[in-house]
C-alpha cells in the first residue's frame, strides 16, 4: 500500500496522518541510528478530538510509529470494514 493511499484512508476513518523525523521533545534534535542517518515515524491525529492517536508515550520523542504500526492502527480502527485492508 502506498502512503498515499494510507492517507487518504485515514482521512475517510477521521484521522490525519503527518511523517517527520522522529525528534527529542526538549531541544527538538533529530533522533538518529548507529549510521548517523535520521528516523523518520508517524503521528496519527484524531481530527475530531485534535489528538494524537498514540501520544509520545515515553515522552522522549515524538513521530514513533512507523509505517506498519500506521496500518495496523487503522485497520484496527476501521471497525465498519469500510476498506479491504
Amino acid at each position: 500500500m502506498s502512503e498515499r493511499t494510507l492517507r487518504e484512508r485515514a482521512r475517510r476513518l477521521g484521522f490525519e496522518i503527518s511523517k517527520g523525523y522522529q525528534r527529542y521533545l526538549r531541544g527538538g534534535e533529530i533522533v538518529r541510528d548507529s549510521e548517523n542517518r535520521p528516523i523518520t515515524g508517524y503521528n496519527v491525529l484524531y481530527v475530531s478530538l485534535g489528538c494524537l492517536a498514540w501520544d509520545c508515550y515515553d515522552n522522549i520523542c515524538d513521530h514513533l510509529m512507523d509505517f506498519h504500526d500506521v496500518v495496523q492502527f487503522l485497520q484496527e480502527a476501521d471497525t465498519d470494514n469500510v476498506f479491504a485492508w
